[in-house]
């Protein structure tokens, strides 16, 4: 027995040539006309009827391109949400050594836990390159290393650029050092 998407399959082809069929003839009967009628009459006839359909195909493209923005838009919402959550546990984490910060920063379960539940949001909300630094970010975390630093950084760009923001003139660990109670010393180490 057929599927019921099988049968839809099948009517929807077979709607699709009837229509391609009765364009086809509709188009021959015009040819036939046209060629038949004088051909100033006929120019102005091909030029009305260029753009009456120059204007219907212009109208299809900017209604689509406004639901594509639409749809971006109520995107892009939801990912500075999720992305917000994640910046703020992420510098509470690396802020936890500098006196000047007196906001809590989260135990290790709290931010193990938290990991999980954004993993969880990425593979929803974010771009397939954020979800690759995210890997590479979990792979170096807990390492006490300038490349874990490095994979934050990374992230971070990878974040700002799913937002539709540049890093164009951002140099490696620019984002990072923000965190940092001596942004200098990650310079000096190598």
């Amino acid at each position: 027995m057929f599927k019921k998407n099988t049968w839809f399959t099948i009517l929807g082809f077979i709607f699709l040539t009837i229509i391609c069929y009765v364009v086809w003839l509709i188009l021959a009967f015009f040819v036939k006309v046209l060629s038949t009628v004088d051909p100033n009459i006929s120019v102005s006839i091909l030029g009305g009827m260029v753009t009456i359909f120059g204007t219907l195909a212009a109208v299809i493209f900017t209604q689509n391109q406004t639901k594509i923005r639409d749809r971006e838009a109520a995107h892009i919402s939801t990912k500075v949400k999720v992305y917000k959550r994640f910046l703020k546990t992420v510098a509470l984490s690396l802020s936890k050594d500098n006196e000047s910060v007196s906001l809590k920063s989260p135990s290790e379960q709290e931010l193990v836990n938290y990991l999980v539940h954004f993993q969880t949001e990425i593979l929803l909300w974010g771009s397939p390159e954020v979800i690759k630094m995210f890997s590479e970010f979990i792979i170096e975390s807990g390492k006490e290393t300038k490349r874990s630093l490095l994979s934050v950084d990374n992230l971070y760009r990878a974040i700002r650029s799913d937002i539709g923001l540049s890093n164009k003139t951002l140099n490696n660990y620019d984002l990072v050092k923000m965190h940092l109670k001596d942004p200098n010393e990650l310079d000096q180490t190598d």
